[in-house]
């Protein structure tokens, strides 16, 4: 669906794109996100994202983010994804909110209009995220590192029960993340054009596609990561999803967020500490600072690590990385080592 059916078959819906000053205005009063005689001073893009179309408004009482989720990626229009993702994401401020330690690591929630699927949330003001940590001269510092561990660990410790569990499934979004980190690197059909992205990456590729034992391994993790746990995730925790500001880190973007097992949001931070070729000290200090909740499976978590890793490299949702095909046949390998212990 793009946006000339949205709007012809969903005329209550309120595109942000579509709207001038004005009607975005009048669009904002209505929310109560604009006094009277409040008017709006600037409109601008936030920051580089993905999956949403987002808007920085600057009014003259102050600024604020707006993000819309549509049916499709935002970056990716080709790829289709789930409409709801924003009231998804609402849920999980919702369920963070009466827990200072993590909802004041994020922006707050201002306002939720379900029908057009728009958030508004505070802005943090200029800040940057942790993308820099992909060139090799960027390390992590301990005070960043230990403060992203804290949140998780903090995240990770809270006791919900089952109905708190049972609002948040996330189960479409859930699916689309399992296609794009599981299923669709693996697949020697996917149409993905590696070697336009480092010529000799497709020969590599093929070295995993066509080694039984990870495919099989890869798969049996993606059913772990589909099934329904007790531990709230955010479901996304990698640099682009931690923000530097002036009031320190910040954690944005949890719509990917769900009940399940901790090991993959560990695992996922885990894999992008070996991506950005983080300090063995580091790699140390994480292990240090995070603190799992009980149960915890140190293997499970190096696995989704590996996966993590191996669908950057060879998945559609590629990073910044300044490698040449030496480096990422090495995290490649790097990755079936822990995959498969």
């Amino acid at each position: 669906m793009n946006a000339l059916e949205i709007l012809r078959n969903h005329p209550e819906v309120v595109l942000l794109d579509r709207l001038d000053k004005k009607e975005l205005a009048a669009y904002l009063r209505n929310r109560g996100l604009l006094e009277t005689g409040e008017s709006i001073t600037g409109r601008e893009k936030p920051g580089e994202g993905n999956m949403n179309f987002t808007l920085r408004v600057k009014a003259s009482g102050g600024s604020f983010i707006l993000k819309q989720s549509r049916p499709w990626v935002e970056k990716y229009p080709q790829i289709l994804a789930p409409w709801d993702r924003a009231i998804r994401e609402a849920r999980f401020f919702e369920l963070v909110s009466k827990h200072p330690d993590i909802s004041g690591g994020m922006p707050r929630l201002l306002d939720l209009d379900p029908v057009s699927r728009i958030l508004a949330i505070e802005d943090l003001g200029e800040s940057s995220d942790f993308t820099h940590l992909y060139n090799p001269e960027n390390q992590f510092s301990e005070e960043d590192l230990s403060a992203l561990c804290q949140w998780l660990s903090a995240l990770h410790q809270i006791k919900f029960d089952r109905q708190s569990q049972s609002s948040l499934v996330n189960r479409d979004m859930r699916q689309l993340n399992h296609e794009h980190i599981f299923d669709f690197p693996l697949n020697k059909d996917n149409g993905l054009d590696l070697d336009a992205i480092t010529p000799g990456l497709k020969e590599e590729a093929a070295k995993l596609i066509e080694d039984r034992k990870f495919v099989l391994a890869v798969r049996k993790i993606g059913e772990l990561y589909l099934k329904d746990g007790k531990t709230l995730l955010h479901g996304d925790y990698f640099p682009g999803s931690w923000l530097n500001t002036a009031n320190g880190v910040r954690v944005i973007d949890p719509e990917f967020g769900f009940f399940g097992p901790a090991e993959f949001d560990a695992g996922v931070m885990l894999g992008h500490l070996f991506l950005s070729e983080q300090q063995s000290s580091v790699i140390s200090s994480f292990s240090r600072f995070y603190r799992p909740p009980d149960g915890f499976d140190s293997q499970l978590m190096q696995a989704f690590a590996g996966v993590e890793i191996m669908r950057r490299l060879i998945g559609v949702a590629q990073l910044p990385l300044p490698y040449g095909l030496e480096k990422k046949a090495s995290l490649l390998a790097k990755a079936k080592s822990l995959v498969l212990g």
